[in-house]
């Protein structure tokens, strides 16, 4: 590929031929000079796209400069299209003073490629080309091409399609244009939907409907212009092809009695459109029938002018029963009649019969009584005038006469307001049906239900509020309803829908809302679960005294038993897991003897007495060991050595006197653990412990008492007595 613009060659080329020139020493070269245009090359505005008949967003643009690329100024530039149409505005320009000249380009009305050039004026040489790619514009103009105004038999495809064109203003084709075809007077397009090519065209098959008659089609382009547009088409009736019932035979007769009505036959196409042709012979025979059947009459009839074939005189006859007939022609297609049911023409009063189901109804509900009309030989008789009737006037029917059909039977629903028997009879025609049906009406069930009952749990001798409901599938049931949990009840009416019961006893109940019927409205019940609790009730500790307390010595604790409702009544019990006491509610309070020291828990408990729950508490309560005092005396002191001193250790308590536990009596050092042990002594029922020494060394002594204590009682320490044993004299 040449890297070099035209231009870049120009000015190369020019620089080489003068370098030449001068080294040549001049010859005969002669180059544009200094000011002079050498050069033209476009700036802006080549390789635009546009619409048909639209101005470039883009000007044209050219520079002109000289040999030594310098620009060329107040030099006319021409602008003039070469290839599809349009101008340029303006047409000659002058060069600025960067040797720029410029003009719009107005396009022309045709897409596609168009060119322009723009050349220095005088010059042939100094050209600059530009190019542009043309579009259709918006679409202006939707119009039919072809296919408009045939003629076809009728459920035919048209030999030509149908062909529609989008342009824009200028006539240009426009491309992607939606079409929707759509049909009046039935057949069918293909397709139903399309697009224009790139030619602006789109085109569907269209193929008639099966009547005769004028059709159309449809093509619509939405908001273009022209849209929509309409095609007209004639489809034509075709030849003779089948035969059609437009009036058809009785449906029932008399045997050997001509039809009442008599049938006629069209001649149609094979679309189903009448064909206008006389002459065609159509012959009627029996298509179908009991046995011994005949067909009389005249069997053949000719079309008229309109292709109708008018039957005068058929009459069945030989059996009764149910016939068809058949109607057929040469080379077209036959048909079948309806089913004629031929009787003997009286209704049997033996053979004919009423019945009912179903036999057994509640009051609104309905029954159906069935007559079927036979005639003397059993035959079902079609068309005849049945009329029920009930024993008694508050039964009613839906439909107070009926016409039999082609089987004999008409139905009637039937309706008592009684609670009784109802006796159903028939008349046919004039023939009153020996068999009669019998319907029980019976009370109309209902439903009791029991919507809610407040509060659910209750407490023993509190309201419970019972709505309830009694419905029937027929009417608006009244009376009383009975709400019962066994033991007490309430009542209440229908319509009002409540009532109050009060429980005396707690336990799982049911209660049961009975509903007593009435004239017209059958009993009924319905049950739900209750629950009945006991009144419940607060336990509380009020006092323990004293709190701490020692072993063995009696608490008395105080208590109370409260409920929302009422006075509770029973027995408290109150313990500490080893020892309790109980008392009644009333008195409120009981004693206890912890026998051991710790923390304790009280639990006080009541049992509950009906209508009232039980209910317990708890405190804590400290037992501590009694403290104790132990004070020690000598009976001589000082003493010879050798004479016997007896010490006594007398240990006390602000509770009671100690009557137990171990005295150790010692010389020196604390208790529990003195210096030398001088013995150990149990305490009498006095508190008192005495222990006898002799053997006393001579000096000074420490002597102390250490009472070790008890299960009750606290250990306790004498103060030091000071012994002095001297000489013996």
């Amino acid at each position: 590929m040449n890297r070099f613009s035209p231009l870049a060659l120009f000015r190369l080329g020019a620089a080489a031929a003068l370098a030449l020139a001068l080294a040549c020493g001049g010859g005969d070269l002669t180059l544009p000079g200094s000011g002079q245009a050498a050069a033209i090359a476009a700036v802006t505005g080549a390789s635009q796209s546009g619409v048909a008949g639209g101005i470039l967003p883009e000007s044209l643009a050219v520079k002109v400069t000289d040999a030594t690329n310098r620009p060329v100024v107040q030099i006319r530039v021409a602008f003039t299209v070469d290839a599809g149409g349009g101008r340029s505005q303006p047409d000659t320009a002058v060069t600025d003073n960067t040797g720029r000249a410029a003009a719009q380009w107005v396009l022309g009305t045709q897409a596609g490629t168009h060119t322009t050039r723009a050349n220095v004026v005088g010059s042939t040489q100094l050209v600059a080309s530009f190019t542009a790619t043309v579009s259709a514009g918006t679409p202006g103009k939707f119009q039919l091409v072809s296919g408009d105004a045939q003629t076809a038999p009728a459920g035919i495809t048209l030999a030509s399609p149908l062909v529609v064109k989008a342009t824009d203003a200028q006539g240009n084709p426009v491309a992607g244009i939606v079409v929707a075809w759509s049909v009046t007077g039935g057949g069918s397009v293909s397709p139903g939907i399309g697009a224009t090519g790139a030619d602006g065209t789109t085109s569907t098959q269209r193929t008639l409907g099966p009547t005769a008659g004028p059709q159309s089609t449809t093509a619509n382009a939405g908001n273009v212009p022209g849209s929509p547009i309409t095609f007209s088409a004639t489809a034509t009736t075709g030849s003779a092809g089948q035969l059609s019932i437009t009036t058809q035979p009785s449906t029932s007769a008399v045997i050997g009695q001509p039809l009442k009505t008599q049938p006629q036959v069209q001649l149609r196409d094979n679309g189903g459109n009448p064909v206008a042709q006389a002459g065609i012979a159509v012959t009627v025979a029996i298509a179908s029938g009991p046995t011994g059947g005949t067909l009389s009459g005249q069997l053949t009839r000719s079309t008229d002018a309109n292709g109708l074939a008018s039957f005068v005189d058929l009459a069945l006859g030989g059996a009764t029963g149910t016939f068809t007939l058949a109607f057929s022609g040469a080379n077209v297609a036959g048909v079948n009649s309806t089913p004629i049911a031929v009787n003997s023409g009286v209704a049997s009063a033996l053979l004919s019969t009423v019945t009912a189901a179903p036999t057994s109804v509640a009051i609104g509900a309905a029954s159906t009584i069935t007559v079927t009309v036979r005639d003397i030989l059993g035959n079902p008789m079609r068309g005849i005038n049945v009329v029920p009737a009930a024993d008694d006037p508050s039964g009613a029917f839906t439909l107070k006469q009926a016409t039999t059909g082609g089987n004999g039977v008409a139905t009637f629903s039937f309706t008592g307001t009684k609670v009784r028997t109802y006796r159903i009879s028939a008349l046919a025609g004039t023939v009153a049906i020996a068999q009669t049906a019998s319907v029980q009406v019976t009370k109309a069930p209902t439903v009791t239900t029991i919507v809610s009952d407040n509060p659910d749990p209750s407490i023993v001798d509190q309201p419970i509020a019972v709505i309830f409901t009694v419905t029937a599938t027929t009417g608006a049931p009244t009376g009383n309803v009975t709400v019962s949990d066994g033991q007490v009840s309430c009542s209440a009416s229908v319509a009002m829908g409540q009532c109050q019961l009060t429980p005396h006893t707690a336990g799982n109940r049911t209660l049961t809302a009975t509903y007593g019927g009435s004239d017209t409205f059958a009993p009924s019940s319905g049950t739900a679960s209750h629950q009945v609790n006991l009144i419940p009730t607060t336990t509380a500790i009020v006092s323990e005294a004293p709190d701490p307390s020692f072993p063995t010595q009696p608490v008395l604790v105080r208590f109370s038993v409260t409920s929302g409702s009422g006075t509770p009544t029973g027995t408290v019990t109150v313990s500490d897991g080893t020892v309790q006491c109980s008392a009644s509610v009333g008195s409120g309070q009981c004693s206890l003897a912890p026998t051991s020291a710790g923390s304790k828990t009280l639990t006080v408990t009541y049992a509950g007495q009906s209508p009232f729950a039980g209910s317990s508490t708890t405190a804590p309560h400290q037992v501590v060991l009694a403290p104790t005092t132990t004070q020690l005396t000598s009976d001589q002191n000082p003493a010879p050595q050798g004479q016997t001193v007896n010490f006594t250790a007398q240990v006390t308590s602000t509770f009671q006197t100690p009557g137990a536990g171990t005295v150790l009596f010692g010389d020196g050092g604390n208790c529990p653990a003195p210096a030398t042990l001088l013995g150990t002594k149990n305490v009498n029922s006095s508190g008192l412990a005495t222990l006898s020494r002799k053997d006393l060394m001579v000096g000074t002594h420490s002597i102390i008492a250490c009472y070790l204590g008890t299960t009750t009682f606290a250990p306790s320490a004498s103060q030091v007595l000071v012994q002095q044993i001297t000489t013996t004299k």
